[in-house]
Protein backbone atom coordinates (compact mmCIF):
# COMPACT_ATOMS: atom_id res chain seq x y z
CA UNK A 1 0.00 0.00 0.00
CA UNK A 2 2.59 2.26 1.04
CA UNK A 3 4.11 2.27 -3.04
CA UNK A 4 1.24 1.41 -5.08
CA UNK A 5 -1.35 3.56 -3.50
CA UNK A 6 -2.27 5.29 -6.71
CA UNK A 7 -2.84 1.96 -8.52
CA UNK A 8 -4.81 0.66 -5.69
CA UNK A 9 -7.21 4.12 -6.19
CA UNK A 10 -7.47 3.28 -9.62
CA UNK A 11 -8.71 -0.15 -9.48
CA UNK A 12 -11.12 0.88 -7.08
CA UNK A 13 -12.42 3.91 -9.18
CA UNK A 14 -12.21 0.95 -12.01
CA UNK A 15 -14.67 -1.18 -9.59
CA UNK A 16 -17.12 1.42 -8.99
CA UNK A 17 -17.60 2.32 -12.25
CA UNK A 18 -18.02 -1.27 -13.91
CA UNK A 19 -21.64 -0.82 -11.51
CA UNK A 20 -22.38 1.89 -14.04
CA UNK A 21 -21.13 -0.24 -17.65
CA UNK A 22 -21.83 -3.93 -17.76
CA UNK A 23 -19.20 -4.73 -20.44
CA UNK A 24 -16.77 -3.07 -17.64
CA UNK A 25 -18.10 -5.43 -15.10
CA UNK A 26 -17.94 -8.49 -17.17
CA UNK A 27 -14.59 -8.12 -17.45
CA UNK A 28 -13.52 -7.38 -13.81
CA UNK A 29 -15.44 -10.51 -13.06
CA UNK A 30 -13.40 -12.58 -15.22
CA UNK A 31 -10.07 -11.22 -13.30
CA UNK A 32 -12.01 -11.84 -9.90
CA UNK A 33 -12.41 -15.52 -10.65
CA UNK A 34 -8.88 -15.76 -12.30
CA UNK A 35 -7.65 -13.96 -8.56
CA UNK A 36 -9.62 -16.33 -6.72
CA UNK A 37 -8.01 -19.62 -8.47
CA UNK A 38 -4.33 -17.78 -8.04
CA UNK A 39 -4.70 -17.06 -4.84
CA UNK A 40 -6.19 -20.74 -4.11
CA UNK A 41 -2.95 -22.41 -6.04
CA UNK A 42 -0.44 -20.31 -3.59
CA UNK A 43 -1.87 -21.51 -0.46
CA UNK A 44 -1.70 -25.04 -1.84
CA UNK A 45 1.84 -23.81 -2.59
CA UNK A 46 2.28 -23.00 0.94
CA UNK A 47 0.63 -26.25 2.42
CA UNK A 48 -2.51 -24.40 3.43
CA UNK A 49 -6.31 -26.56 3.12
CA UNK A 50 -7.57 -23.04 2.98
CA UNK A 51 -11.33 -23.57 1.35
CA UNK A 52 -12.20 -21.69 -1.36
CA UNK A 53 -14.69 -19.24 0.85
CA UNK A 54 -11.81 -18.68 3.39
CA UNK A 55 -9.45 -17.47 0.55
CA UNK A 56 -12.65 -15.30 -1.06
CA UNK A 57 -12.81 -13.95 3.10
CA UNK A 58 -9.05 -12.94 3.10
CA UNK A 59 -9.76 -11.55 -0.77
CA UNK A 60 -12.93 -9.22 0.70
CA UNK A 61 -11.41 -8.32 3.96
CA UNK A 62 -7.91 -7.31 2.11
CA UNK A 63 -9.90 -5.38 -0.05
CA UNK A 64 -11.66 -3.59 2.62
CA UNK A 65 -8.70 -2.90 4.38
CA UNK A 66 -7.39 -1.39 1.42
CA UNK A 67 -9.85 0.67 0.07
CA UNK A 68 -9.46 2.23 3.66
CA UNK A 69 -5.54 2.83 3.89
CA UNK A 70 -5.79 4.12 0.16
CA UNK A 71 -8.69 6.35 0.76
CA UNK A 72 -7.39 7.69 3.53
CA UNK A 73 -4.14 10.22 4.87
CA UNK A 74 -0.70 8.87 2.83
CA UNK A 75 0.90 9.52 6.16
CA UNK A 76 -1.21 7.38 8.41
CA UNK A 77 -0.18 4.67 6.09
CA UNK A 78 3.13 2.82 7.62
CA UNK A 79 4.63 -0.42 6.76
CA UNK A 80 4.13 -1.56 10.48
CA UNK A 81 0.31 -0.47 10.48
CA UNK A 82 0.03 -2.56 7.42
CA UNK A 83 1.67 -5.28 8.13
CA UNK A 84 -0.12 -5.25 12.15
CA UNK A 85 -3.33 -5.34 9.88
CA UNK A 86 -2.81 -8.18 7.49
CA UNK A 87 -1.71 -10.35 10.13
CA UNK A 88 -4.86 -10.10 11.85
CA UNK A 89 -6.73 -10.61 9.03
CA UNK A 90 -5.02 -13.63 7.87
CA UNK A 91 -4.64 -15.46 11.72
CA UNK A 92 -8.89 -14.35 11.62
CA UNK A 93 -9.05 -16.35 8.79
CA UNK A 94 -6.59 -19.30 9.20
CA UNK A 95 -8.57 -19.71 12.96
CA UNK A 96 -11.57 -21.38 10.79
CA UNK A 97 -8.93 -24.03 9.16
CA UNK A 98 -8.66 -27.06 11.64
CA UNK A 99 -5.07 -27.46 12.25
CA UNK A 100 -3.13 -24.54 11.01
CA UNK A 101 -1.41 -22.44 12.82
CA UNK A 102 -3.15 -19.42 14.08
CA UNK A 103 -0.71 -16.83 13.04
CA UNK A 104 0.81 -16.62 9.57
CA UNK A 105 4.49 -16.75 9.79
CA UNK A 106 6.48 -13.77 10.14
CA UNK A 107 9.20 -12.50 7.53
CA UNK A 108 12.10 -15.17 7.72
CA UNK A 109 10.29 -17.59 9.72
CA UNK A 110 8.70 -20.71 7.92
CA UNK A 111 5.51 -21.92 8.55
CA UNK A 112 5.54 -24.78 10.83
CA UNK A 113 8.30 -23.84 13.44
CA UNK A 114 7.81 -25.29 16.90
CA UNK A 115 7.06 -21.93 18.62
CA UNK A 116 4.06 -20.80 16.16
CA UNK A 117 1.15 -22.24 18.29
CA UNK A 118 -1.34 -24.51 16.56
CA UNK A 119 -4.94 -25.03 16.91
CA UNK A 120 -4.25 -28.95 17.05
CA UNK A 121 -2.51 -28.85 19.92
Amino acid sequence: MTRHRTRYLAIYELTLEATRRPALAEALSGMVAATLDVTIGEHRALGLDTSPAQVQALITLFSGVLLTLAAGPPEAVTPNATGALARCLVAGVLATVPGVPTSPPRRGQRRGHADQPRLDH
